[in-house]
């Protein structure tokens, strides 16, 4: 079965899901795209900054490989992703790239919190999403997501190929 990152539109059966690699191939040229162009207005160097957005661009929905999150995106529109897909990726690039780690919260969360408020958040970045949750779902997510991050990584690899973080 192939890797996919968005079921059938709804409403567009005659259409197809869109596949993982399609997605990750043009999220990350139009991320780059728009970086380019705001760095355009940028005095410094900022090569740093187009390097976290690369890889963040590259990385962000690997959540999405989870095989429960397969099946769900297999079975049409009308099914929810069992698994959170947000926290794969910040997992990923966490340790050797946090600017790519924030710029995946971000982009799925929506929008940068402040950074103090994160900082007291019961698992800062990791985690789910919705900020009202207990330390219990944020470790259930944590644990199955480390348990799952090589197996994901080594999916996304072979699909897409990678890039050095």
């Amino acid at each position: 079965m192939p890797l996919l990152a968005h079921s059938t539109p709804r409403g567009r059966p005659d259409e197809t899901p869109q596949l993982y690699c399609e997605h990750v191939a043009a999220t990350l040229s139009g991320a780059e795209r728009r970086a380019l162009r705001m760095l355009q207005f940028s005095s410094g160097n900022a090569n740093n900054l187009l390097d976290a957005v690369r890889c963040a661009a590259h990385w962000h929905d690997l959540g999405k490989l989870d095989e429960g999150n397969q099946i769900a995106l297999a079975s049409g529109r009308q099914a929810k992703l069992p698994v959170d897909h947000v926290d794969a990726g910040v997992a990923h690039v966490l340790p050797q790239c946090p600017m790519s780690a924030w710029l995946i919260r971000a982009h799925h969360s929506p929008g940068l919190p402040r950074e103090a408020q994160e900082r007291v958040r019961v698992s800062p970045l990791r985690g789910v999403r919705n900020r009202d949750a207990n330390r219990k779902e944020h470790d259930k997510l944590t644990r199955h997501v480390d348990g799952q991050l090589a197996k994901l990584v080594y999916q996304h690899t072979k699909d897409c190929g990678d890039v050095t973080l």
